[in-house]
Order: structure tokens, then sequence, then C-alpha cells
């Protein structure tokens, strides 16, 4: 039985890979331990029943090991430090993220102190700690430990080690969840340089990086950027994962609207029939994302002045919306509201009339956002302009009342929160009377 603190070699080591295993034969990492030989032979039962995935008996045997531990060389000791570790690792592993970090938290402070600010060891610590922060989106101090596990890690493994890609990818996405879409960006480009350096172009985790940091450049309004890396990612998973895989559909998606924010309806119809195709496998029958990409296609045909296919598309989303449960009163109102601009733009305004009407119908009967008021203002106005335009003025006046109504909500609320409004209460008013003359005055 060993008494003296020595290097152990590769085979005791509790080091893990990105992939979240333990690898015992990692040559980078090794610990300094001192182990009884009959704790040593609970590592080893401990390291077969992980590569079985029997995570309990893992876990009730490491808790074993490491009370026995703490009787026998205090709290503080180094091996307490690792059991801590390696018991927070396997938590980990199971998916258990509150003793992950319950274990992870005990085990930093321990292997600060006895290892120093440099050692593998810790930066694996810190690196499984962000893991289950990050997994049960726990960000309190989130940013922190990945800041720490980035110092540890450059004198631990080098900055250019993957597991430095996967500290930048993960920075990435906590500076996403907290909308600093800047930083967030930055990370990521980070980590798709390494994680190229490291395992090539064509790697999963390239094409994860490419899919994250084109969500990023989405949000950025960096259009062109951002259709580039869904392509790169896109090429990427369809030569790795099935051509009906929820991935594939969902990047399809996320390309599809990009072209649309840049305006290349021809493409992105392209990308959303590949979306749908994917989906209707999946979801034979009536489902929410169907519906959503039947009314984006409507949308996309009404862009390119595909009337007919665009009518085509906006009913088979409005039936299916009609058939789910829930309330989807809002995603009906936006359709009629484009099949009434359609209808407009046809000279059909009978047609545009009815669907302007039903569109409000709904929308009234929803808790409405500021911008879909401002939106229903504006077919209000149509929708009145049409009555005058074929002479039922009681109608026009009705509905220019109605927009006299919401406008005057949102003036309020604007004023409630300090926002400047271009439009005041007076001349709300006086739009009221002006409106109501002239149609009065056309009457008689």
């Amino acid at each position: 039985m060993s008494k003296t603190l020595e290097r152990r070699n590769s085979s005791k080591s509790f080091s893990h890979t990105p992939s979240n295993t333990i690898d015992l034969t990692d040559k980078d990492a090794p610990s300094y331990i001192e182990i009884e030989s009959d704790e040593e032979d609970d590592y080893k039962k401990v390291t077969g029943l992980i590569s079985q995935n029997k995570f309990e008996e893992a876990i009730k045997l490491l808790t074993g090991t490491l009370d026995s531990r703490i009787k026998r060389l205090g709290s503080d000791h180094l091996e307490v430090g690792q059991c801590h570790y390696t018991l927070g690792n396997v938590y980990l592993q199971c998916q258990n993220f509150e003793e992950a970090i319950s274990q992870l938290k005990k085990a930093i402070p321990i292997l600060k102190k006895k290892l120093g600010k440099k050692d593998i060891n810790l930066f694996n610590a810190y690196f499984d700690l962000a893991k289950a922060y990050l997994a049960c989106s726990a960000t309190e101090d989130l940013h922190y430990i990945l800041q720490k596990a980035q110092k540890v890690g450059k004198k631990a493994v080098g900055e250019d080690n993957p597991k430095m890609a996967e500290v930048h990818y993960m920075l990435g996405q906590a500076y996403l969840a907290s909308k600093d879409y800047e930083e967030s960006e930055k990370s990521l480009e980070k980590a798709l340089r390494l994680f190229i350096k490291n395992y090539g172009i064509n790697d999963f985790k390239v094409a994860e990086t490419y899919e994250l940091l084109g969500s990023v450049y989405s949000i950025r309004e960096k259009c062109p950027a951002s259709i580039n890396a869904f392509k790169k990612a896109l090429r990427i998973y369809t030569d790795r994962i099935d051509k009906f895989d929820s991935r594939m559909a969902k990047i399809h998606y996320k390309l599809a609207v990009s072209y649309i924010d840049t305006e290349a309806y021809f493409s992105a119809i392209k990308s959303l029939e590949s979306t749908l195709a994917i989906l209707e496998n999946q979801y034979p029958g009536i489902h929410k994302r169907k519906a959503e990409i039947y009314r984006l296609l409507g949308s996309c045909y009404f862009h390119k002045g595909d009337y007919s296919e665009m009518k085509a598309m906006c009913n088979i989303a409005i039936d299916m919306y009609k058939q789910l449960e829930g309330n989807y009163a809002r995603h009906i109102s936006l359709i009629y509201f484009d099949m009434g601009a359609a209808a407009t733009n046809q000279n059909n305004f009978k047609e545009a009339l009815y669907h302007y009407l039903e569109g409000i119908k709904l929308c009234q009967s929803v808790k409405a956002s500021a911008h879909d008021l401002e939106n229903l203002c504006n077919f209000l106005t149509l929708s009145s302009a049409i009555f005058e335009d074929h002479y039922n003025w009681e109608n026009a006046l009705a509905y220019t009342k109605k927009y006299i109504m919401i406008k005057r909500k949102l003036l309020k609320a604007s004023q409630r929160n300090t926002q400047p409004s271009i439009t005041t209460l007076s001349e709300l008013e006086q739009l009221e009377v002006l409106r109501g003359n002239n149609i009065i005055q056309d009457v008689y």
C-alpha cells in the first residue's frame, strides 16, 4: 500500500474526452493520486460499469469509495477531490446535472489547491462543470466558469487543443443565451477554426458549429454569411446523417428563412419544400410545423407574384391550423391578411375585403402585440378604403373608428413606456373628425 504521492500512469487517469466518456488511456491527462489497493480495484470496477452504461452501480461504488476516503484522509485530500471529480463526471454522463454540479464544485477547490492552476484535472473539472450548467440551462456563473476553463486550459492543454474548441463553442452558446450576439459570433468563429484544424472540414462538430454560427449571423442580419454557414453545415450533414433526420429538416428551414430575409424566394421555396418532405415523413398527419411551412410557402409565392399557388398553400395552412388543438387565431389572421393583400394586388376588392375582415376578426380575438396592432391598423385602413370605394359609408366609418381606437391604445402604451410617438391624441381626434366629415359629405 503506497503512502507517498506519486505520478500514476495513464491507466489510472480519470480524465475524459470531449464526447463525455471517461478515457482511461489519455496519456496527456495524468493524475497525481494515492490509491489504496482495494480502492484501486473499485476504480477498475467503476471503469467496467461505465463502459456498460451501468451508471447507478458505478455511482453506488464511487459513493462508498468517497465516504471511505473522507474518513481515512479528510475532506480536503487530493484523493477525495479526485473522487468528487470522477463522481461528478459520471453524474454528467447519466444526465443528473444537479448532482454533477454539486460534486464538481466540491472537486475544483481541492484540485486547485493540491495540483495548481495549470493542471489538466482542474481544466477537466471546469470543463465538465460548464457542460452541466449549460445542459440544465443554469446561466448563473456560466460565463465565469467557461472563462476559468479557458484560462486553465491554455496552460494545461494548449490553445489549439480540441477541448479548447469545445470551450469556445460553449462560450458561444452562453453568449447567445444572454443575447450578446457579437461575443457569441467571436467565440463560435474561434471554435470553428479549432475544430477544422483538429478534425478536418467534414467533421460533424464542424457542421454543428456552422449551424449555430449561421443562426448568430442571421440574428445579426448578416444574411449572406448565414446562408453560407447553413449551406456548409447542410453539405456535411447530407454526407453524415439520414436525409429524413429531424436535423436535416431544421437546417433546411433555417436556410429557407435566411433566403426569405434576402428576398431570394425561389431558393427559399426549394428549401421549404425540402423541409416539408422530411416533416411529411416524420408527421404523416396534421402538424403545426407543417402548417407553418405551408404558411411560409404561401408568403414566398405571394412575393413572387404567383397568387394561384400562394392561395393553395395558404388554404392548406389555414385548414391545418383549424384542426390543431390550441389557439392559432393569430397565425390564421396573418395568412388572411396576406391573402387580402394578394387579392388587392389583383384588383379583386371583394375577395380582399373578405380576407381582411376575417383576419381582423381573428386578430381582435387574441392578445396582440404592439406590432400586431400596428398591422391591424393598416388593414383596418385598407378595409375602410375598400368600403369607401364601394360606397359602403357606414362600414367605412365604423372601421375608421376602430382604427382610431386602436391607435389610441398604442399611443397610451407608448406614453407609459416613455417612448416617443409621432401621433398625438389631438391629431387622432382631428383625423376622426376629418375622416367622419368627409364620409358624411360623400353620403349627402
